[in-house]
């Protein structure tokens, strides 16, 4: 027969047991962090508050991202992936952290089927409430763009097109772990899961502009497309989108260090130049495109075909460079920006679909990209005037 002590010990076992069984099918699902009124003030504008996804194979979505700053460097930083770990044990919540192989615990205090919260240093609380979502009705896209504008400081310059039949094309300019111009693949399930994470994020009215009261920031634009038109472009200056769509972010722009690269040669990308802010001018007048725009439209002029068809000189095409940073003389291999090709270009004119580039010292060259860019996407409520500006 068991003595007290063995009941008591068989009795508190199992409750605890039971305790963890309960915490544990609890915490299943998408969480998102309430600011704590306990403390003087919410986190910062521009600044996402946490966000969790806990699944039932005992592995959770960090939202913000797991990172591991590579040695040898000041800040470059190696992109480990969202998705860890997790366990409850006894009343706590322990993440596995997977850039030291450490534990991160902290008590559960209070947890239901709608909220939870954790016990920070200090006394300080943390909580979490369940967020439903449901993307399966919501729109699916040919192709999503993302692009990093850099800041006064370290934020990676680049862009990325992800295709929905798996392809990627990524170009990496500064503070990226790899830098040119690339191509790679993704499965149909990791474009889904990036597409859901942006659908989350309610891109059928969300706002197409959003941006913190400082300077010297990033800005991420993000364009959606279906078929051969853009869906919504959305510019976020500090990121100062909904959670959702910050969160969604983390994952895309870091996909490139998860991948097998293929490095672009000179030959596989428009010879005229490579990657600037495009705009359509007309007159005085000015269409401006996001850099996420100005990527996807270089995508089409890439894989376009020349041709020796007439051009109705509707529109100009123009470009100017990324300001916010200036690439040094040979800092690239291939040279990544190539002022004397650049400087050949007098002229690019366009109807939408046919764009001829007028160029010094030889014949001009025509690129079909297969449909009207322009028509599909812009309209005269699009343009500006030169001495405008937004």
């Amino acid at each position: 027969m068991l003595s007290a002590i063995g009941l008591a010990i068989l009795f508190f076992g199992c409750s605890e047991q039971h305790q963890e069984s309960t915490m544990y099918s609890q915490i299943i699902g998408d969480w998102e962090e309430v600011y704590n009124r306990d403390n003087d003030s919410p986190p910062p504008f521009g600044t996402s508050t946490n966000g969790y996804s806990f699944f039932t194979d005992k592995t959770v979505d960090l939202k913000a991202g797991i990172y591991k700053q590579i040695k040898g460097t000041e800040n470059k930083m190696r992109f480990l992936g969202t998705k860890t770990r997790f366990r409850i044990e006894g009343d706590s919540l322990s993440i596995f952290n997977l850039s030291d192989s450490s534990w991160w615990s902290r008590k559960i205090l209070s947890i239901t089927k709608d909220y939870f919260v954790l016990r920070l240093d200090k006394g300080k609380k943390q909580k979490f409430t369940r967020v439903d979502y449901t993307v399966d009705t919501l729109h699916s896209f040919d192709k999503i763009i993302l692009s990093s504008s850099g800041c006064y400081g370290t934020c990676p310059i680049l862009d990325v097109i992800i295709y929905s039949n798996g392809n990627v094309v990524f170009l990496g300019e500064r503070y990226t772990t790899e830098t040119g111009f690339f191509t790679a693949t993704i499965s149909r399930e990791q474009f889904e899961n990036l597409q859901n994470n942006f659908r989350k994020a309610n891109l059928k009215n969300i706002e197409t502009n959003f941006s913190v009261a400082w300077s010297d920031d990033e800005r991420i634009s993000t364009t959606f497309v279906s078929g051969d038109k853009i869906y919504k472009s959305i510019k976020d200056y500090g990121e100062a989108g909904p959670d959702e769509l910050v969160w969604a972010y983390v994952p895309l722009r870091n996909l490139y260090q998860t991948l097998e690269l293929h490095r672009l040669s000179k030959e596989e990308f428009p010879f005229y130049l490579d990657l600037h802010y495009f705009r359509f001018e007309n007159g005085n007048q000015i269409c401006d495109l996001s850099q996420s725009e100005s990527f996807l439209l270089w995508d089409y002029l890439r894989q376009g075909k020349r041709t020796t068809m007439p051009v109705k000189n509707r529109l100009e095409l123009n470009f100017n460079r990324n300001y916010t940073w200036s690439p040094l003389p040979g800092e690239f291999e291939g040279d990544l920006y190539n002022e004397k090709q650049e400087n050949k270009v007098i002229k690019i004119e366009t109807d939408g679909q046919f764009y001829k580039f007028n160029l010094s010292g030889q014949q001009p060259i025509t690129i079909d990209i297969g449909f009207n860019f322009f028509d599909n996407n812009f309209n005269q409520e699009d343009f500006r005037e030169k001495t405008q500006y937004d």
